[in-house]
């Protein structure tokens, strides 16, 4: 007998998480989320004013455009053109996806999915109003619950999270939003789940596959919803039957825990990120960058040591030295990250899309990264041996307390030149009960730059 058997029997797992989604709302929400509500929201449109010079997003949208036939309600935020929900939630997620500064939940990237398809809904006047954050909060619970019972497993096994679970966390949240039932919710999660799924071939290979996925993963929840917005009959065992998604990804892995579900918020736990690199290379950045090295002693440099979690240092490109084939090896890379951090103060677009700077190089080659146990999730330790024999030494992990959200988001708006108060106005805009993300557009539409406007 499977150990997912007694959801089987138990009549499915979608349907259970579905009726949890349509409960939310005034009276289950605790008053605290709103303020993390808020951040999310504020990091993924920020993130993604931020990345409308990358080469992926107009990619996305010649594509998104092709398939469109160029017409419709919705905005692509990277050149405000007008199309259809399915091409701009495409188009915008793959831009969000654009700098790797999304928020992370576990392994799963959630805001870049689920913000896109909120805002396609609500400009086709598919999404009521009122109900955005609390669809928001629906997305990120859904999938953080997948991604904490069975992230680490999927992912050992080749699969990536985000295009694994944030199209089943997405289809939940714009099924909220568009007020379905409770059972339609559960449709539109089964429907998600029973097409879901991408590999991590691309981090190995150098490619960009990876950062279509977001928008594919935005493309499908939109449909999983209108599906069962429509009636479509969906398999109520499509996430843990034994065909479905779980096992598919994870084999024979034991039932999740339920009793999180609306008392431990995974909202709470959303990581951001203050570096466009990895989720696993932040706190190599934030160790590095506690050493304060002068630029004169950079050469003095004889060796670097880093140790981090065994299941972090086996992800595909995290050792790599290079030569980096792209940007996508470049920001999976920790030598990178250390090096260009100590060299030239951050991890930047240019210096990862360049491969990292002559300094940068020359430091990689003096850097070892090791696995170590001791090692906690998202953590690093970090040796420096200086050519007099002294040792530096520097630790860092997650700590939400110590993190400057809108510090991280002005330096990020600075690569595109945004003007000082940009940040301020989106946040204006977002923290409110019903966000207005109409002038989010407008500031999209003011801020990118004159030769991507579209005439």
């Amino acid at each position: 007998m499977s150990k997912l058997t007694p959801l089987v029997e138990a009549g499915g797992l979608a349907p259970r998480l579905g009726a949890f989604v349509a409960d939310l709302g005034p009276g289950t929400i605790p008053e605290r989320l709103g303020e993390h509500i808020a951040d999310c929201w504020l990091n993924a449109f920020s993130v993604g004013l931020a990345s409308v010079t990358t080469p992926y997003a107009r990619i996305a949208e010649q594509a998104a455009s092709r398939n469109s036939g160029g017409h419709g309600d919705c905005t692509v935020l990277t050149s405000g053109a007008r199309t259809s929900p399915a091409a701009a939630a495409f188009a915008n997620a793959v831009l969000f996806h654009g700098r790797t500064q999304e928020d992370t939940l576990g392994g799963t990237h959630i805001g870049c999915v689920v913000v896109p398809v909120l805002l396609a809904l609500l400009e086709s006047g598919e999404a009521k109003p009122g109900r955005l954050n609390a669809a928001l909060l629906a997305g990120y619970e859904i999938g953080g619950f997948l991604d904490a019972a069975f992230g680490r497993i999927s992912t050992e096994r080749g699969n990536r999270s985000t295009p694994l679970y944030a199209p089943v966390a997405a289809a939940a949240a714009a099924a909220y939003a568009m007020n379905l039932l409770a059972d339609r919710i559960g449709a539109a999660i089964s429907l998600a789940a029973g097409m879901a799924g991408g590999g991590g071939q691309s981090f190995v290979d150098g490619s960009d596959d990876w950062r279509y996925q977001a928008g594919l993963s935005a493309q499908l929840a939109l449909s999983a919803a209108e599906l069962a917005a429509a009636g479509a009959v969906a398999a109520p065992r499509a996430l843990e039957g034994r065909y479905g998604l779980i096992r598919s990804a994870c084999g024979d892995v034991e039932a999740p825990d339920f009793s999180g579900l609306g008392r431990a918020w995974a909202i709470e736990r959303v990581a951001f990120k203050a570096f466009p690199v990895c989720a696993y290379a932040q706190s190599v950045c934030k160790a590095a960058a506690s050493l304060s090295l002068a630029p004169e002693d950079i050469g003095k440099v004889v060796s670097i040591e880093i140790t981090m979690n065994p299941f972090e240092y086996g992800l595909p490109g995290i050792p790599s030295p290079g030569p980096f084939l792209g940007m996508t090896d470049a920001i999976m890379s920790v030598p990178l990250a250390a090096a260009a951090t100590l060299v030239d103060g951050a991890p930047t677009l240019d210096n990862l899309m360049e491969g990292g700077s002559a300094g940068t190089c020359a430091l990689i080659r003096k850097i070892r990264v090791h696995p170590d146990s001791s090692v906690g999730p998202l953590s690093c330790k970090m040796n420096l041996v200086m050519d007099d024999g002294k040792t530096l030494s520097a630790e860092a992990g997650p700590d939400p307390s110590k993190f400057d959200l809108k510090s991280s988001l002005s330096r990020a708006l600075r690569d595109v030149a945004a003007p000082e108060q940009t940040l301020t106005r989106l946040d204006k805009a977002l923290r409110l009960s019903t966000p207005d993300l109409a002038s989010v557009v407008h500031v999209f539409r003011e801020v990118r730059p004159e030769s991507m406007l579209v005439r």
